[in-house]
C-alpha cells in the first residue's frame, strides 16, 4: 500500500495486495479469507473520497464434514463520497448453499435440507442526507434437496425443483419495503411484503419504536422435513403447512392476523422415546393472539420398559388419538 501528497492537499495510493483472514471457532476450524484479485487505486480530498472498482475472491473454511467450501466472488463499482453523499455498489456472486452449515452448526448440516443451490448477492446504496437502498439475494442456479415422504409413507429425499427463490429489501428516504418469494415444483410456494417506515437519516440511523408496519404473507408448503431446522437437537418435525397472514402494527408491536393451518404434523425424538403423529392445527392469529380452533394428535410413547411388560398396551397406545378443540389465547 502507498500513497502521494498532491498540490492540492489531495492523497492518492494504491492497494498492491490485500489478503484478510479472520476465524471464529464457533462457526469452523479454520480461517475466511478476503483476498484482492487485482490492485486497487484510492483518492482523498478534504472530506471526499474515491475508492476505484475491484474484484476479490471471499474463501470460506472447510465445512466440518471435511468437503471445501465454494468461494464467492465479490465485485464492486467504485465506492464515493462527495458532497456528503456515499455511493457503493457491488455484487457478491456465487454464494453457495453449503455456507449454512458453517453458520447453523450441528443441526442444519444433519437437517432435511441439502443441495447444490448457488445465490448471487446484489446492492445499491446511496447514503446521504436521505437513504437508499436497494439489496437483494437471488438463486441462480442449483436445487434443493428435502426430507419428504413417499407413496408408502417412507421417508425419501426429493429434489425440490425450485423454480424461484429471492429476498429483496429497498429504501427510499424513510419508506422500507422488503419483499419474499418462494416457488417450487415439490416444496411449496410462499411469497410475502412489508412495508415500514424505515431509519431516519441524519448524525444517526434512528427507527422509531412507533413505525407502522404493513404487509402480507402466504404459505402453501406440503408435507417436508424441513421444519426439523426449528426443532430443538435431537428432534425431527415434518408436516404441511398452509397461511395467510396479514402483518400490521408497530416495530414494537408488530400485529399478525390471518388463517394457520397444518396437516400431517409429526415429531419425534428417538433418545426420548417420543413421536407425536398424525397432528392437526387450525388456528386463528389475531394481533398478539392466537385461537386454535382444533388440534388432533395420535401419540406413542414408546417406552422400552413398557412394551416389554406389555406388547398390546403399547401397541394400542401407540394408535390412541388426542384431539382437542379450543378457544386458546397467547
Amino acid at each position: 500500500m502507498g500513497g502521494t501528497l498532491g498540490a492540492n492537499s489531495t492523497w492518492r495510493g494504491r492497494v498492491a495486495s490485500l489478503d484478510l483472514r479472520a476465524q471464529d471457532p464457533a462457526l469452523a476450524p479454520g480461517p475466511w479469507q478476503l483476498q484482492l484479485r487485482n490492485p486497487v487505486d484510492w483518492r482523498f480530498a478534504a472530506a471526499n473520497f474515491e475508492v476505484a472498482a475491484g474484484e476479490a475472491v471471499l474463501r470460506a473454511p472447510a465445512l466440518r464434514g471435511g468437503t471445501p467450501a465454494t468461494d464467492a466472488v465479490l465485485t464492486r463499482a467504485p465506492v464515493r463520497r462527495q458532497g456528503g453523499v456515499l455511493t457503493t455498489s457491488g455484487k457478491l456472486g456465487g454464494l453457495p448453499m453449503a455456507w449454512m452449515e458453517l453458520f447453523g452448526g450441528p443441526q442444519a448440516a444433519g437437517s432435511a435440507l441439502s443441495g447444490d443451490m448457488v445465490f448471487d448477492a446484489q446492492w445499491n446504496a446511496q447514503l446521504g442526507s436521505t437513504v437508499r437502498v436497494d439489496a437483494s439475494l437471488v438463486r441462480v442456479r442449483g436445487d434443493v434437496n428435502v426430507l419428504a415422504e413417499s407413496a408408502d409413507g417412507a421417508a425419501a429425499r426429493v429434489t425440490a425443483g425450485v423454480r424461484e427463490a429471492r429476498v429483496a429489501i429497498s429504501s427510499r428516504g424513510e419508506q422500507l419495503t422488503l419483499s419474499l418469494l418462494w416457488d417450487s415444483e415439490r416444496a411449496g410456494r410462499a411469497e410475502g411484503g412489508a412495508h415500514a417506515a424505515g431509519p431516519h437519516a441524519g448524525r444517526r440511523l434512528d427507527w422509531p419504536e412507533a413505525a407502522p408496519l404493513e404487509g402480507r404473507i402466504q404459505a402453501q408448503l406440503p408435507r417436508i422435513g424441513v421444519w426439523s431446522l426449528l426443532a430443538p437437537p435431537g428432534w425431527r418435525l415434518r408436516g404441511s403447512l398452509a397461511a395467510d397472514i396479514a402483518v400490521g402494527g408497530t416495530r414494537e408491536q408488530p400485529l399478525f392476523t390471518g388463517p394457520l393451518r397444518a396437516d400431517d404434523l409429526a415429531l419425534r425424538s428417538v433418545v426420548d422415546g417420543i413421536e407425536l403423529k398424525n397432528g392437526r392445527l387450525r388456528a386463528e392469529l389475531a394481533g398478539q393472539r392466537w385461537w386454535s380452533a382444533s388440534s388432533c394428535w395420535a401419540a406413542a410413547k414408546r417406552a422400552a420398559a413398557t412394551a416389554a411388560r406389555s406388547p398390546r398396551r403399547a401397541k394400542a397406545r401407540s394408535r390412541r388419538k388426542d384431539c382437542s378443540w379450543w378457544p386458546m389465547r397467547s
